[in-house]
């Protein structure tokens, strides 16, 4: 059976903070600059820079999910990374006295620093993806989701069949060749446990995809009554005192971005018009906290009027609506950046859910009976399903991100979601509409079972 390697690369954490000590000090000794190891001077400033490090590291995922990225994006989550260490070091030069070299050698250092970071990383990952693959078995009706894992999944995973359910004889003839079994949803309860049972049995592992009321069970807390043990599961919610910080959040965050981006707001502001016929803003309802009703602004993408003839639609990939200057904002998010004073007005927050219009908030909750919970909370500018998730990504899937970003809620969390959301706004594919021809391509070389 294949080695896994899951979970936080906690080695790889020394590592990085080792690499970036040899930076600093190849400039100090090599270069004569007065650095952050020179101690004498400042014996906080290399804990500072190195904690700076290690918390935009982690925020940006570089420690996760190693079994899930191909090179190309661990290099990106490096690169980005080391970009915003820069930054922050770059400040703390500028307006403290932290640091006692000039910004140049701090350039210098850090394309060092990033050069190693890369070299570590790709001879890592490229020993870890000879020895990590993972097989999978695939069980139930999934069809899209088989062809979604072998278009994604990096070569990380290896499906190796297929079945509408799983029994032992199953597992007799094929469990030498696989290493987890992934359960799609629409089975039971009842049908989950006998298979997580039997799969445990045959010292497999196995990969659940939750019901959306399962996610709710995420967090719960043991409590005795008497001589019983009880979950205690607590409502879609965010704790008072985490809405009053939160609050706190977007008015800092909202007013210090429209200044930050009231250059661009000015551009775009003139540029849409004189590109495509009509106003640069347009607004449209939305639903809010408690299913509230509100004017979500937005900086104009699609040709005006683009709804009047086919109502409301949600945007596909390629959709001709899209203007050629709409294609770009959308892409990059800026068609959002409007939507900061709706955050200051109180009528969103830099990070929830997406608020929707009526017409598909009825849809979704006849489809799915838990969606009026993500109502719970104020909707975002972006949010869990935005960083983690596609466009062309399922009402249902986002959903799951939706209220496990709710079940889950803290500060950091939002601070985090912050971070990955600069990193997606570079990755064009997260912006595209819902492929209504679909990606289903053949499942090919894996073995079914029907």
């Amino acid at each position: 059976m294949n080695q896994s390697f899951k979970g936080n690369f906690t080695p790889f954490i020394f590592i990085d903070m080792a690499l970036l000590f040899c930076g600093f000090w190849i400039i100090y000794h090599f270069f004569g600059a007065r650095s952050i190891i020179d101690f004498p001077f400042h014996t906080a400033s290399l804990p500072l820079a190195l904690g700076i490090a290690y918390m935009i590291f982690t925020f940006s995922n570089s420690y996760k999910n190693w079994e899930r990225k191909s090179l190309k994006d661990l290099m990106y989550s490096v690169v980005f990374s080391m970009t915003i260490v820069g930054v922050c070091i770059s400040l703390g030069i500028v307006f403290t006295s932290w640091f006692t070299f000039g910004i140049s050698y701090l350039m210098v250092s850090i394309s060092l620093q990033t050069f190693l970071l890369l070299l570590v990383r790709s001879l890592a990952w490229s020993f870890i993806r000879k020895r990590a693959v993972k097989r999978i078995w695939l069980i139930g009706d999934e069809d899209s989701k088989m062809d979604h894992f072998l278009e994604n999944n990096e070569d990380w995973y290896r499906i190796c069949g297929s079945s509408q359910t799983i029994d032992e004889d199953v597992l007799k003839e094929y469990g030498k060749d696989t290493d987890a079994l992934l359960i799609g949803s629409g089975f039971s309860a009842k049908e989950k446990v006998e298979m997580v049972q039997l799969a445990t049995k045959y010292g497999k592992e196995t990969l659940v995809i939750p019901e959306l009321y399962e996610l709710g069970i995420q967090g719960a807390e043991t409590y005795q009554l008497e001589d019983t043990i009880v979950f205690s599961i607590q409502p879609f919610h965010i704790h008072p005192i985490h809405q009053l910080l939160k609050r706190g959040m977007d008015v800092i965050g909202s007013l210090s971005l429209i200044l930050l981006t009231s250059p661009i707001l000015l551009l775009l502001a003139g540029l849409i018009p004189l590109t495509s016929p009509g106003p640069a803003l347009y607004k449209q309802q939305r639903l809010g906290i408690k299913g509230k009703p509100f004017w979500i602004y937005k900086f104009r993408s699609m040709v005006a009027d683009a709804e009047n003839k086919t109502g409301p639609v949600l945007a596909t990939f390629k959709d001709p609506r899209i203007t050629t200057i709409g294609s770009f904002i959308r892409a990059t998010r800026l068609d959002e950046l409007p939507q900061l004073f709706n955050v200051l007005k109180g009528e969103m927050s830099l990070i929830g859910p997406r608020p929707e219009r009526e017409y598909f908030v009825k849809q979704f909750n006849k489809q799915f009976p838990d969606y009026h919970h993500r109502l719970e909370v104020k909707p975002g500018i972006t949010g869990l399903a935005q960083v983690h998730a596609k466009y062309t990504t399922s009402a249902e899937d986002k959903l799951r991100f939706d209220l496990a970003y709710v079940k889950n809620y803290s500060l950091s969390s939002d601070w985090k979601i912050l971070i990955l959301t600069l990193k997606v706004v570079f990755h064009r594919e997260q912006a595209q509409g819902v492929d209504m021809q679909g990606s289903m391509k053949s499942v090919g070389k894996k073995r079914a079972i029907h």
